[in-house]
């Protein structure tokens, strides 16, 4: 295997990992602000007033 395979298949690897650690820190963050807007939106509301 060349030097230059290695070096694509090592950056297509970081790529892929950094890519899936954003989607699931972006998946994570969309879940909690659903959380709070739908389940515990009454809860904030209420403190607000």
């Amino acid at each position: 295997m060349s030097n230059e395979t290695t070096r694509q298949q090592s950056f297509s690897r970081r790529a892929f990992v950094l890519g899936g650690s954003m989607a699931a820190v972006g998946t994570a963050l969309i879940a909690r602000m659903t959380w709070l807007a739908i389940f515990e939106g009454e809860q904030y509301r209420l403190a607000s007033e």
